[in-house]
């Protein structure tokens, strides 16, 4: 092997391993992050809302937007749906993002689904029909529903690689990363082994 092949061969494989520290690197980081929340991670998903609503921080200013999620509505006889994700103006408290995150393995099927929960929502909206709209974890903290009438914007938001399905957004963290973040945290939550640094995640 001469050496020109063999600096080729060093340089892919320093390559590889940069990609990967980076990536588990990140996921570290949103290990640690989940842990910080007082939630309880019953399922994938919740996982992954946290997430979408942490990067969507990123892009609203805390002094004139706030991000929250996990809104429930709901009529006289039953529960309709949920919001995972809602930018609200601080200014007037009006909806400016409504946003419906779904990490799934077939990213179209999980589309479609987001698609058709926002449209319920949209369409209950402009029915005009009373509805009780209220904090998931506050349920003291209620809304209301001239809050979400102004045209605010609707967005799916799915795992990496969403985008190219057509997702509005999509997080860092591709498919696998979330299921061992989901993973580890469910066993570190559940007594079992906590992760030390980001090569037990």
């Amino acid at each position: 092997m001469n050496i020109r092949n063999l600096v080729n061969r060093l340089s892919a494989f320093s390559l590889i391993l940069f990609s990967f520290s980076a990536s588990a690197g990140n996921v570290w980081e949103g290990y640690e992050y989940l842990m910080s929340l007082p939630r309880e991670y019953k399922d994938f998903g919740s996982v992954c809302e946290e997430i979408a609503t942490q990067e969507i921080k990123e892009d609203y200013p805390s002094d004139r937007y706030e991000v929250t999620g996990n809104l429930v509505y709901q009529n006289s006889q039953r529960t309709i749906g949920e919001l995972d994700i809602v930018v609200l103006r601080k200014e007037d408290k009006e909806a400016v993002v409504i946003g419906e995150v779904k990490c799934w393995k077939k990213l179209s099927q999980g589309r479609s689904k987001a698609l058709r929960q926002l449209e319920r929502f949209r369409n209950t909206i402009l029915s005009g029909r009373p509805i009780r709209i209220f904090h998931a974890f506050e349920k003291k903290r209620l809304f209301e529903t001239d809050q979400f009438d102004e045209a605010p914007r609707y967005i799916t938001v799915s795992q990496k690689g969403g985008r190219s399905e057509g997702y509005d957004r999509e997080i860092r963290f591709s498919h696998e990363e979330m299921r061992r973040l989901y993973r580890v945290i469910r066993e570190c939550r559940g007594g079992h082994r906590c992760p030390k640094s980001e090569k037990d995640i």
